[in-house]
């Protein structure tokens, strides 16, 4: 009878040790679920944390935010590498009351789940005390009900029923006082009437940043409170199984993604309420910008005769205003916001928030990544995620057409442009060896080109309006360099023209502030394209036209200083070298096609019988609006946002840097009104007449381009003016697609109908 029973135990236990067993294996696949969940997070809103996150000063919140957010997925690792480790033992634990058998569990000396939980709601709670504007009253409440879930005592190693009793009792008292708040009204003074509380209908509206937070710290806390739950009635159900820990890792996980998202969440509406002021008030934002460019010491606008301001956004009465004054303190229950640039990849912003209770108060600066070893630290973690995770899911993604930004896309080309838009979020600047504008590129280095000087603008020719804005911003001719494009095999005898000779007068783009003309540069693939396929073109020259510069960087070449350069290199072409003006096609590609106008209006507009207007012009995906004045949801500024190769968000002021760059001292009404800047822009009187004797004009661009307005802006003012005018705007090609050569065929079609173009054979075009 004895062996009997003995058997029966034995097999007993050996059942509840297979069970044990399998309840692990459970757990583990659980626990292997919940890192990947957190894993593929932190992945997809990585970009997003480096942003809003890293070059934020360091505070609690950040210091929690790290904390949750990694200790969590650092301790999922470790539980995942010890139960699937071939050395972990089960054993049994037999309670006092027999009847409740444990199974096996991991044994760590720190609690994963108490962890996260108490970062997790810290985080949150801190951010619950704000939102009550610092409630002595909320932040006794909050201190007693947290103290005592972290304290209270499991009768074991394992959590107890009373544990997971008081934690969602805690947190369904939590989730009860944001709701209310949620679902009442926050404490922000209305513009009229004297009631100080705003409905949740309004408070969308009126503070974006306050309604972002309190709903996702309501939909945190039903998280919390469905996970608390869900793990109370495993305790119940599975009591004495090693199973319980599958709801424990969900937990964790629902802790660390809720507290970091509202974080994320918080502080990217703060983020996109910033960009709503700058569409809304550019202007501001710009004079603001060329204020941080200048000297110190207040200096008067000698185009607006107003004197330098910064942008100011105070809430008085609960409205946010705008207004230009002198710097100040932002203090409790203001808002300030000191807005930044993007340049050359990097972010410069500096930003403070007091927002009624502080509930927010963050400050943006420029990272670590500008020194060693950080910059190599983000280069290498940005492009190994780039490779190995982004470029593969984007892959899989694009398989199906409508995901690409253009159904007609291969998928080689969707990640191409996609691959692009994404080095524009670099936080730093990889070029970091800039070529020296006075010295001379000898033969050795380049291929089929020559490096020739080309001497300034001579007085004569310094006159009219390029002359007027001279003097206001200090620019003067200077001597810059020059590169002749050959075609293969073709020899040089000199620069002088043959007679009869044609050629191209060629004008980079690059915003103005990047790019050179060295034919090792990306836009050389426009010329160098034309040379294979036109029949009258042996060479072409390009000018190494100044590029300017503003703030972080110090103040350079705003305008006149690239039109006076491509005027120097076309009386250069005229005077030096010999060619017939009308024998010459001034072509400009993005900021290139500007100048290229720009040359030509100078030209027209200050007759001189030495120097002519050249015979044609070829302008592709031409920037001709700097303001950017057609930004409303018809735009392509806004249709294209997507298909386009920027990364810059729909309607916003494009290439905000060069604009405050070019225009110096100047203010923002000088980017919306001037013909050599924004000739197309809706601000820029008169419509008609502008273009008035022009040479006749071949305008490219893309159709999937963000600036393809400019272009059909130009083609209409232009043929209202009564110029001859070829359109060629393939449908799906985006911005500046004829210096991509991997944008074929559109590349390829177009520069061979331009190439008959200028050959005079026609270009299969009506005009």
């Amino acid at each position: 009878m004895s062996s009997a029973s003995a058997a029966d135990a034995a097999a007993a236990e050996l059942q509840q040790l297979v069970q044990a067993i399998q309840d692990t294996h459970v757990a583990n696949i659980c626990t292997v679920a919940a890192a990947a969940w957190l894993s593929y997070d932190i992945l997809l809103t990585f970009q997003q944390e480096v942003s809003l996150i890293w070059r934020a000063k360091w505070t609690i919140p950040k210091f929690l935010y790290f904390l949750v957010r990694y200790y969590t997925l650092i301790s999922l690792l470790l539980t995942i590498a010890v139960n699937t480790s071939h050395e972990v033992s089960f054993t049994l634990y037999v309670p006092p009351d027999p009847s409740t058998i444990r199974g096996a569990h991991l044994p760590l000396k720190f609690n994963g789940t108490l962890t996260s939980a108490v970062f997790g709601e810290a985080m949150f709670l801190m951010r619950l005390y704000a939102a009550y504007q610092r409630s002595t009253t909320i932040l006794v409440i909050v201190i007693f009900l947290f103290l005592g879930c972290i304290f209270t005592p499991p009768d074991h190693v394992h959590l107890s029923l009373m544990v997971w009793a008081v934690a969602m009792a805690v947190t369904c008292v939590y989730f009860l006082l944001i709701l209310y708040k949620f679902a009442r009204n926050i404490s922000v003074r209305k513009n009229t009437g004297p009631s100080n509380v705003v409905p949740i209908w309004e408070l969308q509206r009126i503070s974006p940043v306050v309604f972002s937070f309190l709903r996702d710290s309501a939909f945190y806390f039903f998280l919390v409170f469905i996970g608390n739950t869900m793990n109370l009635v495993f305790e119940i159900v599975f009591t004495g199984r090693a199973i319980i820990p599958m709801g424990t890792v969900w937990l964790m996980v629902i802790y660390a993604l809720s507290a970091s998202r509202i974080c994320l969440n918080t502080r990217g509406s703060l983020h996109h309420r910033r960009r709503e002021y700058e569409r809304e008030s550019d202007w501001h934002d710009i004079i603001e910008l060329q204020d941080r460019s200048r000297s110190s010491g207040q200096r008067t606008n000698p185009v607006t005769s107003a004197p330098d301001s910064t942008l100011n956004l105070a809430k008085s009465d609960g409205k946010v205003g705008l207004s230009t004054s002198k710097p100040h303190r932002a203090g409790r229950g203001s808002t300030r916001l000191n807005l930044g640039l993007w340049w050359n990849g990097r972010r410069h912003i500096r930003a403070s928030c007091s927002d009624s209770g502080a509930l927010l108060s963050e400050v943006w600066m420029t990272g670590p990544w500008d020194s060693q070893p950080w910059k190599t630290i983000y280069l290498i973690w940005f492009f190994a995620t780039l490779i190995l995770v982004k470029l593969p899911a984007w892959f899989v993604w694009y398989l199906v057409p409508s995901h690409r930004p253009r159904r007609t896309w291969t998928i080689k080309r969707a990640l191409i442009v996609r691959t692009i838009r994404e080095l524009w979020t670099l936080e730093v600047d990889i070029d970091d060896e800039k070529q020296d504008p006075d010295k001379e590129v000898p033969d050795s280095e380049l291929t089929d080109a020559k490096f020739v000087w080309v001497d300034g603008v001579p007085e004569e020719l310094l006159c009219g309006e390029i002359c007027r804005v001279a003097e206001i911003t200090g620019v003067q001719p200077a001597r810059i360099a020059g590169y002749w494009l050959l075609r293969k095999n073709y020899g040089w005898t000199g620069p002088r023209a043959k007679p009869g000779e044609r050629t191209i007068l060629h004008l980079h783009g690059g915003a103005f502030y990047v790019g050179t003309a060295n034919p090792s540069d990306t836009t050389a693939n426009l010329t160098r394209g034309l040379l294979e396929h036109m029949q009258t073109v042996e060479r072409t020259f390009a000018v190494d036209y100044r590029l300017t510069a503003s703030s972080p960087n110090p103040p350079a070449n705003p305008f006149p200083a690239a039109v006076l350069d491509a005027l120097a290199g076309y009386r250069y072409l005229v005077h030096d070298a010999g060619f017939a003006p009308e024998n010459i096609v001034v072509a400009g590609d993005s900021a290139g096609g500007n100048l290229a106008l720009a040359l030509v209006r100078h030209l027209l507009e200050n007759p001189t019988p030495s120097l002519p207007p050249p015979g044609r012009i070829l302008t592709a995906s031409a920037w001709l609006d700097l303001s950017s004045s057609r930004r409303g949801p018809d735009s392509s500024a806004v249709l294209n946002a997507s298909s386009d190769i920027f990364d810059e968000q729909p309607g916003e002021l494009f290439a905000k840097y060069a604009v405050v760059s070019l225009l110096g001292p100047m203010g923002f009404d000088v980017a919306q009104t001037h013909r050599y800047l924004s000739p197309v822009s809706l601000e820029c009187k008169p419509k008609t007449g502008l273009f008035a004797g022009f040479p006749e004009t071949y305008v490219v661009a893309g159709g999937a381009e963000r600036l393809l307005d400019d272009s059909t802006a130009l083609v209409e003012r232009m043929r209202a003016d009564g110029v001859r005018v070829v359109q060629d705007i393939p449908s799906d090609a985006v911005h500046d697609f004829l210096v991509f050569t991997w944008h074929d065929p559109e590349r390829r079609e177009v520069l061979k109908r331009v190439s008959r173009w200028i050959d005079g054979v026609g270009c299969g075009f009506d005009d």
